[in-house]
C-alpha cells in the first residue's frame, strides 16, 4: 500500500498531453491538457488528492483537477 505518496519535484508535465475525457462538473473550461494517474483506494472513507506548483514544484498555470471513479462517474 502506497500512503501519503508524493513526487519528486516538478516530475510531470502537461506538455504534448491531450484533452480528453469530459471536462469535471466546476470546471470553467475544458479539457485542455489532461495527465492521468490511476490509483486503488483501500478504503471507502476519503481519497485527498494535492497539486503543489510554483518555485521548484514547478511552473503549471491555472490547473483543473477531478476524480474519477473507475466507470468514468466524475
Amino acid at each position: 500500500m502506497i500512503n501519503n505518496w508524493c513526487s519528486s519535484n516538478a516530475a510531470y508535465t502537461t506538455v504534448g498531453a491531450s484533452a480528453d475525457k469530459n471536462k469535471g462538473t466546476c470546471w470553467a473550461n475544458g479539457p485542455n491538457y489532461n495527465r492521468w494517474f490511476k490509483f486503488q483506494a483501500t478504503s471507502t472513507t476519503l481519497a485527498s488528492i494535492k497539486l503543489k506548483t510554483g518555485g521548484a514544484e514547478g511552473t503549471l498555470q491555472h490547473p483543473f483537477m477531478a476524480l474519477w471513479e473507475s466507470d468514468g462517474i466524475l
